[in-house]
């Protein structure tokens, strides 16, 4: 797996951890929808969005990495992440900041306990005094199956 590399960054929050996605792949950002239960999916897909006439599904990357199901506050959202496969939506807790980051400020992934869900990261960002994980969005997203592929 390669380390990040330096770039713009999205900050955002998710189960009290700092995660960070290259802006790049940031397509939108919107307040919490109405999301559509669908049936037959994997436990981190909560659903799927309308977002202007295209059906996008809604993951919770808090399941993924292996954390409790989200808890939807008044500061959560929904990411529209763009991968070279398609768009998907991401819930997070709260988006923080968008920040420039060096490559001599990201180090290696330091991960601890159940590494099941390491391939999904790329780098540790030093932002100031504190440290965002950085997800590696073509492996994060790669393993969601969306609406267009039920239909392929």
């Amino acid at each position: 797996m390669s380390l990040a590399s330096g770039g713009q960054y999205l900050i955002f929050t998710l189960r009290n951890r700092d995660f960070a996605v290259p802006i790049d792949h940031v397509w939108e950002i919107n307040r919490m929808p109405q999301i559509t239960p669908v049936p037959m999916k994997e436990a981190h897909v909560v659903g799927v969005i309308n977002l202007r006439g295209k059906v996008i599904a809604v993951v919770d990357l808090g399941l993924m990495f292996g954390h409790s199901a989200y808890q939807p506050s008044k500061e959560s959202c929904v990411l529209i992440l763009q991968s070279r496969k398609d768009k998907v939506g991401t819930i997070v807790d709260c988006v923080k900041s968008v920040v420039q980051v060096s490559s001599g400020d990201i180090e290696p992934c330091v991960l601890y306990g159940d590494t099941g869900s390491q391939h999904y990261f790329n780098g540790m960002a030093k932002i100031g005094p504190d440290l965002a994980v950085m997800i590696d969005i073509e492996n994060a997203l790669s393993e969601v199956q969306t609406p267009h592929d039920a239909v392929a």
